[in-house]
């Protein structure tokens, strides 16, 4: 126990002091950073809702400004007005002049066609005369009250004030009798040759449904020119509020929203209590822990240093740990089952090497075996059995050749051509194969076994369901700098799903540099060895319309 007292006197007790010391700066901080953190999460949604907000109000001043602008050059329109100027005609002639009122108010309707369903358009001159892609109708006497009060000479004034498009706040609609705020947009109708005057334009839209507006109503418009809030009419900054804003790009306008305000005197107290009580509740739960750490801690560890320290003992017994808690006993099974595992490696070792001396006597087993057997077909005058075991055994000799990963490009071609002519020993007049490379490529190093699997994949899979006689052709032409190696076969071809998914698996592993899980020494493995060991821009195409041909490029350039 003297062991236990020590690392509770050197480690835990002094530990526990810091911990408690950093535990409450860490408090402290938390609790600022906390405050902080609420008022900056206030501030971000009321940016973001001010910015939504301006950038709707934005968005339906554009498509107001754009049917405006659509209305001032339809000549079917605007020519009325102009025609209508003479005094002599009658006043409102909208009104006796019924159908050509009508056909107005259509193609008036007819440009919304594609816009907000909430725009509609007017237009009034000084005489009175009113036309609108609404049924106007409906409401003679509130429009004839309007233009009979100068209302035409006054916004005429405003839009020449206001360069030519004037911009109203939220009202509600002087038009009718609906008690709905709109939004309008004025333009003077007029000649842009002779700057004659026949009229104003009105776009009006209903104002926009703001889903994004906070529950205590406390989004709103102000007029940037004189700071008088537009939206809600009369509306006031409250005291103890912060407030963010965001103009519009297309009025003289700015979208204010309020965050915080007095909710920071109450979030400061419910947060200071949150803190303090749970500050109370870690530093008893220390108290109880470091009271019982000696027993559940210190002794455990005491236990598990005397384990390591008889580990170089050999035949030792380790002691078993009792902790009471579940990590130190999960690490004392751990450490045990390592100690296990490394035993077996040892003993594994072991085995492998011994295999490992008996295979190196089996290839020299078969290289005499196959001489035997050639010498005795010799003997017999089969110069053809004789042949076909010399093949078999070079292939076997440079197979199981270990010196290097690369090797000659003859030496490659050699092993090749042994294949192909074991091959043709088997199957006889049913297949053929051809042979051409450049004799500069000869002494080129290449990866061992790269052409010679491909020749081999032509009878796994080309020649599979493809009637006899077959063929299998290579040629390889170029320089040491660039080369081109193609195999090509007469068999059933190949589908370009099938060559897809073996070009993306070649490139897979290309990219991850991993020859695990590869399998095999095909198409992909092959691909994957020469960007390893030769040139990473090395390319492969495979065809499959008339048989299958396996395409290599290797170069700068990938082409000779």
């Amino acid at each position: 126990m003297n062991r236990n007292s020590g690392i509770f006197k050197r480690i835990v007790k002094p530990y526990f002091i810091l911990v408690t010391i950093i535990l409450s700066v860490a408090f402290f901080f938390v609790y600022r950073s906390q405050i902080e953190k609420t008022k900056g999460d206030a501030y971000e949604a009321a940016e973001r809702i001010a910015s939504q907000t301006a950038q709707l109000l934005d968005s339906y001043l554009d498509g107001m400004n754009s049917v405006a602008e659509q209305v001032k050059y339809q000549d079917e329109i605007t020519n009325y007005f102009y025609r209508v100027k003479d005094e002599s005609a009658p006043k409102n002639i909208f009104e006796t002049d019924i159908i050509n009122g009508i056909d107005i108010s259509s193609r008036l309707k007819n440009l919304l066609v594609g816009h907000s369903p909430d725009y509609s358009i007017f237009i009034f001159n000084s005489r009175g005369d009113f036309v609108s892609s609404r049924n106007y109708m409906t409401d003679r006497e509130a429009t004839a009250t309007l233009l009979k009060n100068g209302v035409f000479d006054r916004e005429l004034m405003r839009i020449k004030a206001a360069g030519g498009t004037l911009v109203m706040p939220p009202q509600k609609d002087r038009w009718s009798k609906s008690n709905e705020e709109y939004i309008t947009l004025a333009k003077e109708l007029k000649n842009d040759y002779s700057d004659e005057n026949a009229g104003i334009i009105e776009i009006r839209a209903l104002l926009p449904d703001f889903d994004s507006e906070p529950e205590d109503n406390s989004l709103m418009i102000r007029n940037r020119s004189d700071n008088t809030m537009i939206y809600p009419a009369g509306a006031n900054m409250q005291s103890g509020y912060s407030y963010i804003s965001a103009p519009l790009k297309n009025a003289p306008w700015e979208v204010v929203l309020s965050y915080g305000g007095n909710i920071n005197a109450a979030l400061d107290g419910k947060t200071a209590a949150a803190f303090v009580l749970m500050y109370i509740m870690l530093t008893g739960g220390m108290l109880l822990i470091t009271s019982h750490i000696g027993r559940h801690i210190c002794e455990p560890i005491a236990q598990l240093s005397e384990n390591v320290r008889r580990i170089a003992l050999p035949g030792e017994k380790l002691a078993q740990v009792n902790g009471g808690i579940d990590e130190i006993e999960e690490l004392e099974d751990s450490f045990s089952q390592m100690l296990s595992r490394i035993s077996e490696a040892s003993a594994r070792e072991k085995k492998a090497y011994a295999l490992a001396l008996q295979a190196q006597m089996n290839p020299h087993f078969l290289y005499n075996t196959l001489a035997v057997i050639a010498a005795q077909g010799l003997d017999e005058g089969s110069e053809k059995v004789y042949g076909m075991c010399a093949e078999l055994s070079d292939m076997l000799r440079y197979v199981a050749a270990y010196e290097s990963v690369t090797v000659k490009l003859s030496e490659e071609i050699n092993h090749t051509k042994n294949y192909l002519s074991l091959m043709k020993a088997r199957y006889e007049e049913y297949f053929d194969y051809s042979i051409d490379v450049d004799d500069g490529l000869l002494d080129m190093p290449v990866p061992k076994l790269f052409i010679q699997p491909l020749a081999e994949n032509c009878f796994m899979h080309g020649f599979k369901d493809a009637e006899p006689p077959w063929h299998i052709g290579i040629t390889m032409h170029g320089t040491r700098k660039a080369w081109e190696l193609r195999i090509k076969d007469n068999g059933s071809g190949i589908s370009p799903d099938t060559a897809k998914s073996i070009l993306d698996r070649a490139e897979k592993f290309s990219e991850n540099s991993e020859m695990g899980g590869i399998g095999g020494l095909g198409t992909v493995n092959t691909i994957v060895r020469l960007r390893l060991t030769h040139n990473s821009n090395t390319k492969c195409i495979i065809n499959g319309d008339d048989g299958t041909e396996i395409i290599i490029m290797a170069g700068d350039d990938n082409h000779v």
